[in-house]
Formats: C-alpha cells, sequence, structure tokens
C-alpha cells in the first residue's frame, strides 16, 4: 500500500472526517471532507490532519449543500412529456468544492 493510500485511511480514523478521495495528481492528490461544528472543531480536525504529515493546500467552508438524485434517461424522458414548462425554469448545482 503506498504512502498516499495509507494517509487516506489513516485520515478517515480522525473524528469529523466524513470522507476521503484520492485523486490522480502529483501535489493536491487527497479531497478530505470533514464537519465541524465550532471553528475549534475544525482547527483540531486540522491539526491531526498535519500530523500524518498531510499538507493542506486549501480549505473552504460550505454553508450550504444542494442536491438530486440524477437519472439521466429518466429525465430526458420527463423534460420531452412536458411542453408546459416555463422557459425561465433553471436547475441549480452547487460547484464541486475543489472547482471555484
Amino acid at each position: 500500500m503506498n504512502q498516499r493510500h495509507q494517509a487516506a485511511r489513516d485520515a478517515l480514523d480522525i473524528g469529523g472526517v466524513i470522507t476521503v478521495q484520492e485523486m490522480v495528481t502529483s501535489e493536491h492528490n487527497l479531497l478530505i471532507e470533514v464537519i465541524a461544528t465550532s471553528s475549534q472543531d475544525l482547527t483540531e480536525i486540522t491539526r491531526e490532519l498535519e500530523n500524518l504529515n498531510l499538507d493542506i493546500h486549501s480549505s473552504q467552508i460550505v454553508t450550504s449543500t444542494f442536491s438530486q438524485p440524477f437519472n439521466y434517461f429518466e429525465y430526458s424522458r420527463s423534460r420531452a412529456a412536458v411542453s408546459d414548462v416555463p422557459e425561465d425554469t433553471t436547475i441549480e448545482h452547487a460547484p464541486p468544492a475543489d472547482q471555484e
């Protein structure tokens, strides 16, 4: 098991860490999602991640997340069948946290 893979597994043992994704990149190669209820909790989680010799290159605080299940084929059929949908109807999606 390589060092990055082991660090990803070890990060999951930290309280507040809910997901860890390995990325196919050279330096920014782990995406770690945490939940904290206070800045003190966030500071503690950050310290524990740094103790795993992980360098934190950026962090983002998410205040709201909007999502919906996606079924392309069902969506296509329902859009084709509905002709009375107002033209100004939009569906908004939050961008992935690492793409701002």
